[in-house]
């Protein structure tokens, strides 16, 4: 066998060159700025700027795979490592595309990265020569469900309920993030989205317990049984981010605290009853407990508030409240806000986060209307409106 070399595609590396230029380019700039203004604070900013386009540099540069007859050599572009052949127990996939090398003496996997070049040519070299870890432990997992006759009377019954499982598993993971996408595309609640986000955890909950442990309470690389604990918690996420997002809470007081304490506990003990056989055998019941009552909480406040907003049907109370000014904050999105005087118990007045067309409409010195509602459940909150 000759020995075979990669290194980093062109395309990458130009991508890599273009963005140390970018850094480099900048460390200089906020160096100069450091001197000539002798803003000596902001020398570390100047550091960081110049560090980050040497990596870029260095990785462009030095990241390279060396294979011969008897190791592999990964270069990542500071540091070297080299294993023997012998020594790789199989492969699994990473991220960003990458190869990650399990070693048979349990030490940190080799990662092979994702930018090389002729990266099908180094997959296939690689799962010609190593073992593919994920479809093995997916197999052991198949057998075990196979031998077990918890999981289903006969052999046959037992292979269909785990391909049941498996696409489920699998369906969870795409619907999740889109609803988590629709919520964040959508202005304020849409009372569809959000009693569908509130009905996968509960459901994936009821499915967990209808097939008695094939789908588990968590996902786990060393045994990949099907789990629905990743739709659960995406769902989850995209119901508070909503709350939170489109409801303004006037006064959460203690008697909502223990209202939202009491039904968090009815749900984990409901979720842990209807889901105690998947947790059968397990190690770590408390972590998965523990984890259960957290996601619970979420869950409770989420669906405590939906409710309490989405289905108040009583008299609001209706104040005209005069606008001080306006402030967006940027980030990864860019939210607007309108500040407020002072009404209600805001006696310093509040900033309320509006849509872009309501905050381009409004000005200092305008006036809106406050809709204070007193809340399904006894929990006040409010809209603000144009008129």
């Amino acid at each position: 066998m000759t020995t075979m070399e990669y290194r980093m595609s062109q395309g990458n590396k130009v991508f890599m060159y273009i963005f140390a230029v970018a850094f480099i380019g900048g460390g200089l700039v906020m160096l100069y700025v450091v001197v000539a203004r002798q803003l000596w604070p902001m020398l570390f900013l100047a550091a960081i700027l110049g560090g980050l386009g040497f990596l870029f540099y260095r990785m462009a540069a030095k990241t390279a795979l060396t294979i011969d007859e008897t190791s592999i050599t990964v270069c990542n572009g500071f540091t070297t490592r080299s294993v023997l052949l012998d020594e790789v127990a199989g492969w699994r996939s990473g991220d960003k595309n990458s190869i990650l090398l399990v070693l048979k003496s349990g030490e940190k996997s080799v990662t092979i990265p994702g930018m090389l070049e002729q990266r099908k040519e180094v997959q296939a070299w690689v799962e010609e020569r190593f073992t593919d870890i994920a479809a093995q432990l997916a197999q052991e997992v198949t057998e075990e469900v196979l031998h077990d006759e918890r999981y289903g009377l006969t052999e046959e019954d037992r292979a269909r309920r785990l391909k049941q499982a498996r696409k489920m598993a699998a369906y969870g993971t795409v619907i999740s993030p889109l609803l988590l996408l629709g919520v964040f595309i959508d202005s304020r609640p849409n009372n569809f989205l959000m009693v569908l986000s509130l009905a996968i955890p509960t459901a994936a909950v009821l499915l967990t317990g209808y097939y008695k442990g094939i789908l588990r309470l968590y996902t786990s690389k060393s045994k990949p049984y099907p789990s629905l604990v990743y739709a659960a918690f995406i769902a989850t996420g995209a119901a508070i981010f909503a709350v939170f997002s489109g409801y303004n809470i006037y006064v959460f007081d203690g008697a909502a605290w223990q209202l939202l304490l009491i039904l968090s506990i009815v749900v984990t003990v409901v979720w842990a009853a209807i889901s105690r056989t998947a947790a059968t055998g397990e190690k770590n019941l408390f972590a998965i407990y523990a984890g259960m009552l957290l996601l619970a909480g979420v869950y409770s406040y989420s669906a405590l508030l939906f409710s309490n907003c989405a289905y108040d049907h009583n008299r609001e109370a209706i104040m005209r409240v005069a606008v001080d000014g306006k402030h967006s904050s940027s980030g990864k999105y860019t939210n607007y806000y309108l500040d407020l005087s002072a009404w209600g118990h805001y006696g310093d007045g509040n900033s309320v986060k509006v849509s872009y067309s309501f905050y381009r409409q409004m000005h200092a010195g305008d006036s809106v209307n406050v809709y204070l509602h007193p809340g399904k459940w006894g929990i006040p909150w409010y809209e603000v409106k144009a008129d």
